[in-house]
C-alpha cells in the first residue's frame, strides 16, 4: 500500500470515528470493526506506532462492560466506563491525526487550496471535506457568516460535533437560521461576537 492509499485510509477513519459512547457496549460491532481497521491502518503506517495503537486499542477494550448495555444499568456506572475510555481514545485518534498530517507532508504536502472565484462548488467541496472529518469540535471564524451558511454547511457536520461560530457582520440573518438548526438535529452550535473586527477567515478542527 503506497502513501496516497494509506493516507485516504487514514482520513476515512478520521471521518467514521465512532462516539466515545459507542465503546461503553463491549459487543458494538460498528465500533469494533473500526477499532480492527484502525490498527491494521497504523500498523501498516509505522511498526512502533501500531504497536502504541494496539495499547491504546487494549485499554479501550478492557474499560468496556457487558453491564454498560444493560438499560438497569445506572447513569453513574455508565459515566465511569466513559470516563475510564476517555485517554485512550484521545490518543488514539491523536495518533490518526500524526499519521494524517505525516502522510500529507510525504504526498499532498500542506493543506491549502486556492480556488478560484469562478468555482464555487470547488470551494465546497474542499470545506465539506474539512468539515466532514472533525468529531469533536469545529470553529468557524469569518465575519460574514449568515443562513445560507448554515444550510450549506453546517449540517455536514457528523455525530455530535460542537460547533463555535466567531462572527460580526450579519448576526440578525445567522442567529435564526442556527437556532432552527440545532432544534433539528440536536447539534451544539456557539454564536459569539469579538471585540475586535474579524479580517480573515479560518476553519479549526478538533
Amino acid at each position: 500500500m503506497n502513501d496516497e492509499q494509506l493516507l485516504a485510509e487514514v482520513e476515512e477513519l478520521l471521518r467514521t470515528a465512532p462516539r466515545l459512547v459507542d465503546f461503553r457496549e463491549q459487543y458494538n460491532e460498528e465500533a469494533l470493526y473500526w477499532l480492527g481497521r484502525t490498527a491494521a491502518v497504523l500498523r501498516e503506517w509505522d511498526e512502533i506506532k501500531g504497536i502504541e495503537g494496539r495499547i491504546h486499542i487494549s485499554s479501550l477494550n478492557s474499560s468496556r462492560s457487558d453491564e454498560a448495555g444493560d438499560l438497569a444499568v445506572s447513569t453513574r456506572a455508565i459515566n465511569q466506563i466513559l470516563d475510564r475510555s476517555v485517554p485512550a481514545y484521545r490518543e488514539l485518534r491523536t495518533l490518526l491525526f500524526e499519521a494524517q498530517h505525516d502522510l500529507r507532508m510525504k504526498t499532498v504536502g500542506p493543506v491549502t487550496a486556492v480556488i478560484p472565484a469562478q468555482k464555487p462548488f470547488d470551494y465546497f467541496d474542499e470545506l465539506r471535506k474539512i468539515i466532514e472529518i472533525a468529531r469533536e469540535d469545529l470553529l468557524f471564524v469569518d465575519p460574514y457568516l449568515d443562513a445560507e451558511f448554515v444550510s450549506r454547511y453546517l449540517s455536514l457536520t457528523k455525530g455530535r460535533v460542537k460547533i463555535r461560530l466567531l462572527t460580526s457582520m450579519k448576526l440578525q440573518q445567522l442567529l435564526p437560521a442556527v437556532k432552527l438548526l440545532a432544534s433539528q438535529i440536536d447539534v451544539r452550535i456557539e454564536v459569539r461576537s469579538p471585540k475586535v473586527r474579524i479580517h480573515d477567515r479560518h476553519l479549526f478542527v478538533d
